[in-house]
């Protein structure tokens, strides 16, 4: 069954909008404001270039894959951890 939506009649908009308006703690949004929300970017900032992981496809022997998996956590911080460490960088 599809829901209709109810409208506040003019006054009780000018009401709501009033009510709105003197509040303190949400003030208004103003054109300036709202065009810099319109063009806000969602979730995490992005990493500088260096900082940046490249993603590479690698083919692990099945038991290599297996105690990777075994040993839970991060598998591909540690992959990278151990190729540092053996390439010594």
């Amino acid at each position: 069954m599809a829901r209709k939506a109810i409208l506040p009649s003019e006054e009780e908009d000018r009401k709501i909008t009033r009510a709105a308006e003197a509040d303190p703690d949400n003030p208004p949004l103003d054109d300036e404001t709202l065009g810099r929300l319109a063009h806000a970017r969602r979730g995490r900032p992005a990493l500088p270039e260096a900082q940046k992981r490249k993603r590479v496809n690698v083919m692990l022997d099945a038991d290599v894959a297996a105690a990777l998996r075994a040993a839970g956590g991060n598998a591909s911080a540690r992959i990278n951890r151990l190729l540092r460490d053996d390439l010594g960088l």
